[in-house]
């Protein structure tokens, strides 16, 4: 019996240390990552063309203004040519609708006006992640659109630089 509640008890706290950890650690830890990537029989006017990708947001009401500002930041010093947002702009569950668009519907027009400054000189570009579409994909794109992004959601678009395209 004393191992059984010593082994509940500290699965209990490691549950708990991951979830604080989820909850207030991660969703902090912005990270900047620069690829360069070689692509074979690049047309010369896209050489150095320069993608600035920001990923899982997942932006809640713990997180400070700092944090978009500094996701702002990292994306105007790296002076993009395209800004593409890969989705999970809040936090969802995908068994609570609920508390999924509580979460939704007050951290999208917090989050709105970082989303019209994140801009490259081709624009921006977005899909919709997971927690998106636990909460309404229609809305997120909607929402993205009012934003001043271009949601591709099957469908693809085409950057031009003299005679070279390059299709997203």
């Amino acid at each position: 019996r004393r191992v059984t509640s010593v082994v509940v008890t500290v699965v209990l706290a490691c549950g708990l240390v991951i979830a604080l950890h989820a909850v207030f650690v991660a969703p902090f830890d912005l990270r900047t990552t620069v690829l360069d990537v070689p692509v074979n029989d690049l047309a010369a006017e896209l050489d150095g063309y320069t993608l600035a990708v920001v990923a899982d947001l997942h932006y809640q009401p713990a997180m400070p203004g700092r944090y978009l500002r500094r996701v702002v930041a990292a994306v105007e010093e790296a002076k993009p040519d395209l800004v593409v947002l890969l989705g999970d702009y809040s936090i969802s569950f995908h068994h609570n609708r609920r508390l999924s668009t509580a979460f939704y519907e007050r951290m999208l027009p917090r989050l709105a006006p970082t989303i019209r400054r994140l801009r490259g000189r081709d624009g921006t570009i977005a899909v919709l992640g997971n927690h998106d579409h636990y909460f309404d994909g229609r809305r997120v794109a909607a929402w993205l659109e009012h934003s001043g992004a271009t949601v591709l959601i099957n469908r693809s678009t085409t950057i031009e630089r003299g005679s070279a395209r390059l299709v997203v």
